[in-house]
Order: structure tokens, then sequence, then C-alpha cells
């Protein structure tokens, strides 16, 4: 999964119950030889943020409304960083059960990989439902699912 994001490019989210971020390739890249998606969508039902942990806490303190105030914040940050240079990702990693997005720019996305939902995050091909999809890559705490057709 780390391997497949890298140099993709951030172009946009959609936000409904639950962030869908989408990344697109300007290049071909391969694994194993086969031709991944050109344009993918990482859906984010773990807890996520922007940035270090504690300043990012405070600033939903300081700019949350709501029932969810982390929501707005979240929407208004993405939105800054679709339009920002450097929206392309640098690295991806995980440590300590984050999942750690780098982008060129500087800025850091972070996804926990402890959730109570049903996954925290999933990697997929754009605009494909996961149980269409020739791949994707769910990420449950500690365990990756591959899925290729």
């Amino acid at each position: 999964m780390c391997r497949w994001l890298i140099g993709s490019g951030f172009s946009g989210f959609k936000f409904d119950t639950s962030f869908s971020l989408c990344f697109s390739r300007e290049s071909e890249a391969l694994y194993n030889g086969s031709p991944l998606p050109w344009v993918m969508d990482v859906h984010l039902l773990g807890d996520w943020w922007l940035g270090c942990r504690n300043e990012w806490l405070e600033k939903v303190e300081e700019l949350g409304v709501g029932i969810e105030p982390d929501e707005p914040v979240k929407a208004f940050e993405l939105a800054k960083l679709r339009w920002l240079d450097g929206a392309r990702i640098d690295d991806v990693s995980v440590q300590d059960g984050v999942l750690i997005i780098a982008f060129e720019n500087k800025t850091i996305l972070s996804v926990d990989l402890i959730s109570d939902d049903e996954y925290a995050v999933m990697l997929k091909e754009f605009g494909v439902d996961e149980s269409g999809a020739f791949w994707s890559v769910t990420c449950e705490g500690d365990n990756f699912y591959y899925r290729f057709k």
C-alpha cells in the first residue's frame, strides 16, 4: 500500500458520513508487473488528523463546531491542501499503529489504524464499489487485507 500511493497527487475529497480522498497519478505505476489505477480513493473511517496531533486537537477545540467538531476543520484543511503546491505524496509509512502520509510540501496526514468501525482505511480504485474493484487494500488494526483480481 505504501508504494502504491507514492508520487500520486491529492486531487480532491468527498464527505458524507466519512471522508474519501482522491489521489491521481501523472505516469503509469506497476505492482508485480500489473498496472495500478491512475486514480485512487482513500476512504478514511478511522480517526485521522493533519500535522502534529496535539496542535490538531488545539485547532479543533478553537475552530470546531457542532456535534462532530473535527469534521468542519478536516474539510477546511483538506480544501487548503488541495490547492497548495506540493500536494503530491512523498512517503507513506506505518509507525506505532498509525498510517503516516507525508506530502512534498511537508504536510503530514496521520490515520489511527485502530478503529471501532469496520476498517480504519481502504485504498481502492476511484469511483468503483469495493466489491467490484480489481484491487483494494483494507487496513484493520495491524492487519492489511489485499485484493487482486
